[in-house]
C-alpha cells in the first residue's frame, strides 16, 4: 500500500461536500467525528477525504493548522483500513471537536478508533 495522501485523495469538490453533509452517517470517536458517504469515484481514486477544525473549537489558527497537520499525518499512516471496506468507495470528513490542540498518539488512537467504528458500521 501505497503510504502517501495525493491530491486525488483529498475532498474538494463542493456537491459531494454538500450530499456528504445532507446525506451521509455519523460515527462519534471523541475528539473526532467522521461523516461518510458512499460514492462512485473513478477507477483511480480509491476514496476522498477532507479535514475540519473549526474556529469555534480552537481559536488560534496555529493550532488549527497543527492539528490538522496530525490528523493528515495519522490518516495517511492508517489509510489503509478506509479502503478495504467492502469494495465500495467513500467520500469522508475528519472533524474536530476537542477543546485543546491534539498531540499525535491521541491523534493515532482517535483514527484508529474510527476505522473500527467504520468496519464494525459498514459490514
Amino acid at each position: 500500500m501505497n503510504f502517501t495522501f495525493k491530491k486525488n485523495e483529498r475532498l474538494c469538490s463542493k456537491t459531494i461536500i454538500d450530499t456528504l453533509f445532507e446525506n451521509g452517517k455519523f460515527i462519534n470517536a471523541y475528539p473526532l467525528r467522521l461523516s461518510f458517504i458512499a460514492y462512485n469515484f473513478p477507477e483511480n481514486i480509491q476514496g476522498q477525504v477532507m479535514f475540519i477544525v473549526s474556529k469555534r473549537r480552537l481559536k488560534k489558527a496555529v493550532d488549527r493548522n497543527h492539528t490538522k497537520r496530525l490528523l493528515r499525518e495519522a490518516y495517511r499512516l492508517q489509510k489503509q483500513g478506509f479502503y478495504n471496506l467492502n469494495g465500495k468507495k467513500y467520500a469522508m470528513a475528519i472533524s474536530f471537536n476537542g477543546k485543546e490542540p491534539l498531540d499525535f498518539d491521541t491523534a493515532k488512537k482517535s483514527i484508529a478508533k474510527i476505522i473500527s467504528k467504520l468496519n464494525d458500521q459498514v459490514a
